[in-house]
């Protein structure tokens, strides 16, 4: 009985101690945000851990030095920047709870462990179409 009991008592702790390595990779996850102003200095994005815009500070001069369409750009080229850090910091918090030659950029864009081939959609078949099939005889 005492062996069981020792064995029971193991595995909960193993388990209690898992749980907080987790909610700690948690908080650390929740914590990361980033922050990228525009090399102009007109525009500043800051997004989360998971490339969410968070905050976003264009400055009047911003109205004054871009069209709406390159300022539209500016923006979206400083958030993209905002996000790339954000992910790199995601992936070095997630790095130490994956399996050893796990990458956790791919796991991060969805592919884990997927080969390329595994994830495109397949070609369809020339037979498979009817596009160029004349049904009326």
């Amino acid at each position: 009985m005492l062996d069981r009991q020792t064995e029971v008592d193991r595995l909960v702790a193993e388990y209690r101690a898992g749980r907080e390595q987790l909610a700690g990779v948690q908080r650390d996850l929740a914590a990361i945000t980033e922050q990228v102003r525009s090399a102009d200095g007109t525009v500043t994005t800051r997004v989360n851990g998971r490339g969410e815009l968070r905050g976003l500070i264009i400055s009047p001069d911003a109205y004054r030095l871009h069209r709406p369409q390159d300022l539209a750009e500016l923006i979206i080229g400083t958030a993209a920047a905002a996000t790339q850090r954000a992910q790199e910091r995601t992936a070095e918090v997630l790095a130490p709870m994956l399996p050893e030659g796990a990458d956790p950029h791919a796991l991060l864009d969805g592919r884990a462990d997927l080969a390329e081939r595994e994830i495109t959609p397949p070609q369809a078949d020339d037979e498979d179409s009817f596009e160029d099939r004349n049904w009326v005889r």
